[in-house]
């Protein structure tokens, strides 16, 4: 469905099964930078304007793995979580019949880290970018985490101390000022 369209550009909605889904890995995208006018961005949005999102047929980036066969399994059910700490933001439990790779419904970026079964595995980044995982047969749980450096952590801190240092600092200077007048 379009739902908004100009000049420049066109705001589809694709009909998505769900936060995480089984989907098949048809090519790869060339290789360098995907900025605009690039190759890896006129074949992302080439793809994009073809049928092949709507049969979850994807393009893998390149140096992210190669095509793959259809995939050969289900997501029994998923689900998006809060994560303090060490837990995970996405959660899928897979009934897989043979390895296939499974999609999350996410922006991707290099922070995803992947987990089946509680081993971390790669994770790969494909069209319109979205993180993915191969899975291989069995019953399984995926879950992906978006994992923080602990500077990022710190950075939050840091706020605080800024605003107490800028207050101590102006009490300061005024005491310092009041001295001189008497």
């Amino acid at each position: 469905d379009v739902v908004v369209e100009t000049e420049g550009y066109v705001v589809r909605r694709l009909p998505a099964p769900g936060l995480v889904s089984p989907i098949q890995i048809t090519g790869v995208l060339p290789e360098g930078p995907s900025k605009a006018n690039s190759e890896v961005r006129k074949a992302a949005i080439t793809w994009l304007r073809s049928d092949l999102p709507l049969k979850n047929r994807h393009l893998a980036y390149h140096g992210f793995g190669l095509a793959g066969p259809p995939p050969m399994g289900t997501v029994l059910r998923s689900w998006r979580q809060d994560s303090p700490g060490d837990e995970a933001d996405i959660v899928a439990l897979l009934d897989v019949t043979a390895p296939t790779t499974f999609v999350a419904r996410e922006s991707w970026h290099p922070r995803w880290h992947a987990y089946v079964d509680g081993l971390e595995v790669p994770v790969r980044r494909v069209t319109p970018d979205f993180p993915a995982v191969d899975v291989p047969a069995g019953r399984h749980v995926l879950q992906f985490r978006f994992e923080r450096p602990w500077w990022a952590h710190a950075s939050y801190l840091m706020w605080p101390l800024v605003s107490i240092g800028a207050w101590l600092a102006l009490r300061l200077l005024s005491r310092r000022a009041e001295r001189k007048r008497i």
